[in-house]
C-alpha cells in the first residue's frame, strides 16, 4: 500500500466534512426562507423555488454522503488490514494515528510520547514504505 493510498481515509473523510457542513447551510437557507412568506423569489420572467432548490441540493449531497461513507468503510477495512500485518508494534500504532485517526504528525509524536518526534514518526513510515517498495 502507497503512501498515497494510506491517505485516502483522510481525503474521504475531509470530502464528508465538506458535504455535511454544505447540507447545514443549505438547511439554514431553506429554513430562513421558509418563514419569509411564500418562499419563493426571482425576477418576473421565471420565479424560483428557493427552499425546493435547497432541498434538491440537499438530497444529492446526502447521497453524496452516504456513497462516500460505504467508500471509508471499505477504505478502513483495507488499511486496517494493512496496517495489522505490520510486526512493528511501534510503527503500527504511527500508521493507525495517521492514517486511521488521521492525527498530525505532531499529534501523533504526542500519543506515542516517550521522545517521539513528528520527523522521527514519519521518517520511521517513509522507511518501512521504502523497504516494503510500495512508497
Amino acid at each position: 500500500m502507497t503512501y498515497n493510498e494510506l491517505n485516502g481515509i483522510y481525503y474521504i473523510k475531509k470530502e464528508i466534512e465538506r458535504d455535511r457542513a454544505r447540507i447545514r447551510e443549505l438547511r439554514e437557507r431553506a429554513e430562513s426562507t421558509v418563514g419569509s412568506g411564500t418562499g419563493m423569489w426571482g425576477p418576473h420572467a421565471g420565479v424560483v423555488d428557493r427552499v425546493g432548490c435547497c432541498v434538491a441540493a440537499m438530497v444529492d449531497l446526502e447521497r453524496a454522503v452516504d456513497a462516500n461513507l460505504w467508500r471509508l468503510y471499505r477504505k478502513e477495512a483495507e488499511v486496517t488490514a494493512f496496517i495489522d500485518s505490520v510486526a512493528d508494534p511501534r510503527l503500527r500504532a504511527i500508521l493507525k494515528l495517521r492514517f486511521i485517526d488521521c492525527l498530525s504528525w505532531r499529534a501523533v509524536a504526542q500519543r506515542l510520547g516517550a521522545g517521539e518526534t513528528e520527523n522521527g514518526a514519519l521518517k520511521a513510515v517513509r522507511r518501512f514504505l521504502r523497504e516494503a517498495g510500495v512508497e
